[in-house]
């Protein structure tokens, strides 16, 4: 996700630099064409035909970051509620499972295992939807058992919160939890799966191909109309002319098609990692562990 500091420009013309190349490649041609079609013919285009294609295609560029907005922004929501379902459930995990009276110590281990499962549920999902290994570094929060189980899995998240779910129907029959509170716990977890649902449908469902390749083709097309429109003799001022503003539609186009795409582990991402990070902190300094996991790695302009 972009930070305030440090506007991304370079890394926005790094992202374009081949449509530029190509736009800079059609307006040479398209404005060397022009003088020589001028000189020999008299031949000239009104400029009102690439003023009504750049119109539609500003319009279309609205239409699209406004839709890929929508999907960024529903993305941060399901993580958003991701992040406060764990801390709901951290808070009912210490709060609520308590152990028998001969032993109130005895439910710390059934503790960490239910926070432990959680901290590792978000970053297995965050990798998922990075189509990353979901197992890497997670062997800390399992046993070799579980471990074993979760390898075997498509979708370990969903088995990590069958596991929870059956842990903590056990914490009840032992009388380690109350029924009241064993509905709410069960609640979470079904918060839980429901923002895993909508995170997989965002990953899953894309833009049509034939869309952006269209809106890049309209773009093309509106370069070379307007440099061969532009009433000028001086190639140079016709071809930056050209340039400059097609590479503002292709920013525009370049930032609706990453941000349409949130889960793709680019700067525009959600910022999955941190959240998971901060999780983990928050449910670690809960149980009153001393260990902190380290701090992600922070870009000067985003964070992932």
């Amino acid at each position: 996700m972009f930070l305030k500091k440090g506007p991304p420009f370079f890394y926005l013309l790094k992202r374009i630099r081949w449509q530029l190349i190509i736009v800079t490649v059609i307006a040479v041609i398209m404005s060397v064409v022009d003088a020589w079609l001028s000189a020999r013919y008299g031949f000239e285009l009104s400029i009102a035909i690439p003023a009504f294609l750049g119109t539609a295609i500003v319009f279309v560029l609205a239409f699209r970051t406004n839709q890929a907005y929508e999907r960024w922004w529903e993305a941060r929501k399901a993580w958003g509620g991701i992040l406060k379902c764990s801390r709901c459930w951290a808070r009912m995990v210490l709060s609520l499972v308590k152990g028998p009276d001969h032993d109130p110590k005895g439910h710390k281990a059934l503790q960490k295992r239910l926070l432990d499962r959680q901290i590792a549920w978000n970053y297995i999902l965050a990798a998922r939807l990075r189509e990353q290994d979901p197992l890497k570094d997670v062997d800390r929060f399992f046993g070799k058992d579980e471990m074993t189980l979760l390898a075997q899995q498509d979708n370990a998240n969903q088995l990590i919160l069958l596991l929870q779910s059956q842990e903590i129907q056990e914490a009840e029959r032992k009388g380690w939890l109350k029924g009241l509170h064993h509905i709410e716990m069960e609640k979470c977890l079904k918060d839980l799966e429901a923002f895993q649902g909508q995170t997989e449908r965002i990953k899953n469902t894309h833009f049509p191909v034939l869309y952006d390749h269209l809106i890049l083709f309209s773009i093309y097309i509106f370069s070379a109309l307007l440099s061969y429109a532009i009433v000028n003799d001086n190639i140079i001022f016709e071809t930056i002319l050209s340039i400059t503003i097609s590479g503002i539609f292709l920013a525009l186009e370049k930032i609706a098609s990453d941000m349409q795409d949130p889960f793709e582990n680019r700067p525009t991402d959600t910022p999955m990692t941190t959240i998971s990070n901060a999780i983990e902190r928050m449910m670690r300094q809960l149980a009153g562990e001393n260990e902190m996991p380290d701090t992600p790695r922070q870009d000067t302009f985003y964070i992932l």
